[in-house]
């Protein structure tokens, strides 16, 4: 029998979680908590629902003047977001 080297642990992770393609995914959950860092602490409590996927951040605000300041800001946000992430996962905002 062959020794091989051994791999740590995260190593191992790393690598099953790139050959799994769960990295971007991983991202975008990632992305959801850092939303309420990214924005602070009043409009993370008036966010209802947030959700991420294919790279388009989707959330909920329970005040409309709220939702409409943070609309003008998108590009902002995203960019906040991304350099918090290290990627550039999130592509587009979307507020509903």
């Amino acid at each position: 029998m062959k020794k091989t080297e051994a791999e740590r642990f995260y190593e191992v992770f790393e690598r099953v979680i790139r050959e799994q393609n769960l990295d971007t995914r991983m991202l975008e959950h990632r992305a959801l908590t850092v939303w309420g860092e990214v924005t602070g602490p009043y409009v993370n409590r008036i966010t209802v629902d947030r959700r991420c996927a294919a790279g388009v951040l989707c959330v909920r605000i329970d005040s409309a003047p709220a939702r409409q300041e943070l609309m003008m800001r998108r590009s902002r946000l995203i960019d906040a977001i991304n350099a918090r992430l290290g990627s550039d996962i999130i592509k587009e905002i979307k507020f509903f």
